[in-house]
């Protein structure tokens, strides 16, 4: 069960979405669930479609908004720019706003079959127990499934919680690190009614998301010829700080690889300090007449915030040269230098260090996850018409590295993206032959990340990482092999050999038993049916044929 918090001042117009038809129509049979006693009277079994009830929203707000327009109390939190940082007036004070309504969202797996009006009942109600929120005015809304997705078309069962946080007596209600509450009670309450638990939670990891709204809104832009790409910032900006990450050998190299890029950076100091940098913010350059929109690193990715890439790359906060590419950026001043050469890559000592990065995925997986994100990613800025099934790949790989800050997270070994994927790429006339060894070393790595969440008994997250690999991988792997075997007469009679074997094995199967047909081209099962012969680099350069 998975909560998702907001927090606001405006009940009436929460209370009439929740009512309403929603975004998509997906409000098919609005109704309450649970709530304080005072509201249970009044509505409980009621129809609350406004076709049927048009003041029922109102009602229900006035109901949880009377102690604090009775006691005239107030809650607020600082408001807060686009860019995170608290707006301040003329003054220099923080600007206020008010957040008395607390919006939590309950959500069952997709996969999980619905629950009964009385079930959400009772789960609502000791959810509200368990945050403190019991002598609060609170109601429990349920409207049918969510809109569905690509992934899981029918949606998933879930309730809607508003709780109103002025009690009785004027008194605000404690919402003090509310989301690790939040995650602990459903923990609590998905082990008490043998709900599916959430893997993520256990494991301390969690990935970064984008909003659907900010995807539709980038997706609107672009058409409009208003930016560049339909992909929102964050997901652009994740891919290149963690290529960036992975690449530098130090923090100032980070900054100067970063600038070089194209990412605007800002360091944010230590309170009274402009020589100790805590934390980072990145942006992508804005279009004309418009302000960039800044992320910090840690909404970026949980896992690419300052002290995590610090800890990673053995980097220092005491190093002079980073603090002063750091101010540099802070002035708009040009870095003190270009970011230092890739060199000549090397194929032999690249995949010997994803060799090593796989070796150690049973100790860290968090740290193989990163790395081979990083590694996709880079790959997939080399050769852009890779890139959707790359970035895919990266994408998941990067779930399984976002361990929370609580997480145990040994010493990693780090791998120079960009140059590492260059590597595969140098020689035109191996070209194909070089990739295929690199998607064999990468592949590998995510199966030694899946062996690492099996062990630990991260079953979903083992079988998604593979499947959406395998997925978009195979199809490379044999247009890798067909294209090699175009120029290798002897690579392609082993090859034809290898497939014919592996055929007759699988129909000898079917006849008997033992596996079900061949799933359909292109679903994820294929995956499984076409494995090439296993192609490492050799120890030396391949002779040229003649």
């Amino acid at each position: 069960m998975i909560p998702k918090i907001n927090r606001g001042g405006r009940m009436g117009g929460l209370i009439r979405y929740l009512l309403g038809p929603g975004e998509r129509n997906e409000h098919t049979d609005p109704h309450l669930v649970a709530g304080d006693q005072r509201v249970l009277r009044a509505w409980e079994g009621y129809d609350l479609s406004p076709r049927y009830n048009p003041s029922a929203a109102g009602e229900l707000a006035a109901h949880l908004d009377a102690p604090r327009r009775r006691t005239g109390a107030r809650v607020t939190v600082g408001r807060r720019g686009r860019d995170g940082s608290v707006l301040v007036d003329e003054g220099g004070e923080p600007v206020r706003a008010d957040a008395h309504v607390w919006h939590c969202s309950l959500s069952l797996h997709p996969d999980e079959p619905s629950l009964s009006d009385e079930q959400w009942k009772q789960l609502a109600g000791e959810f509200v127990d368990r945050m403190g929120f019991g002598g609060q005015r609170w109601l429990a809304i349920r409207h049918g499934r969510s809109a569905g997705s690509d992934e899981h078309p029918e949606g998933n069962d879930h309730v809607h919680l508003v709780v109103q946080l002025v009690d009785e007596h004027g008194r605000a209600a404690n919402v003090h690190n509310d989301r690790p509450r939040a995650q602990e009670a459903c923990r609590q309450l998905e082990q008490k009614h043998r709900l599916r638990v959430v893997e993520g939670r256990q494991a301390k990891r969690g990935a970064r998301a984008t909003d659907g709204r900010q995807r539709y809104r980038a997706e609107r832009e672009h058409e409009r010829g208003e930016i560049p790409s339909p992909v929102p910032d964050r997901e652009q900006l994740e891919a290149r700080v963690r290529v960036a990450g992975a690449g530098a050998g130090s923090e100032a190299e980070f900054v100067r690889v970063l600038r070089a890029d194209g990412v605007l950076v800002r360091p944010r100091f230590a309170a009274g300090r402009d020589d100790q940098v805590v934390g980072y913010s990145v942006a992508l350059p804005p279009a004309v007449g418009r302000e960039p929109v800044w992320h910090a690193g840690g909404t970026v990715a949980k896992d690419l915030t300052l002290p995590r890439l610090r800890s990673d790359g053995g980097w220092t906060a005491e190093d002079p040269e980073a603090i002063e590419e750091w101010q540099r950026a802070f002035r708009g001043d040009p870095p003190a230098r270009p970011p230092a050469p890739t060199g000549d890559p090397d194929i032999q000592r690249t995949v010997g260090e994803l060799r090593a990065v796989r070796d150690a995925a049973a100790g860290n997986a968090a740290a193989a996850a990163r790395a081979g994100a990083a590694g996709f990613y880079g790959w997939a800025r080399l050769e852009p018409d890779l890139a959707p099934r790359l970035e895919s790949c990266a994408v998941e790989l990067s779930r399984s590295a976002q361990t929370r800050a609580g997480a145990s997270r040994p010493a990693s070994s780090r791998v120079p993206a960009l140059p590492l994927m260059a590597a595969a790429l140098v020689n035109p006339s191996n070209k194909t032959l070089w990739r295929l060894a690199l998607l064999q070393e990468m592949m590998a790595l995510a199966n030694a990340v899946a062996a690492a969440h099996n062990a630990a008994g991260e079953l979903e997250r083992a079988d998604r990482l593979l499947a959406e690999l395998r997925g978009q991988l195979e199809p490379l792997r044999v247009s890798f092999e067909d294209a090699h075997a175009a120029v290798d007469p002897e690579y392609a009679r082993q090859l034809q050999s290898y497939r014919a074997t592996q055929e007759a094995r699988r129909l000898n199967e079917i006849a008997t038993g033992g596996i079900p047909p061949r799933p359909a081209p292109g679903s994820t099962g294929a995956a499984e049916q076409r494995r090439p012969p296993d192609r490492r680099p050799p120890t030396q350069q391949p002779r040229r044929r003649r």
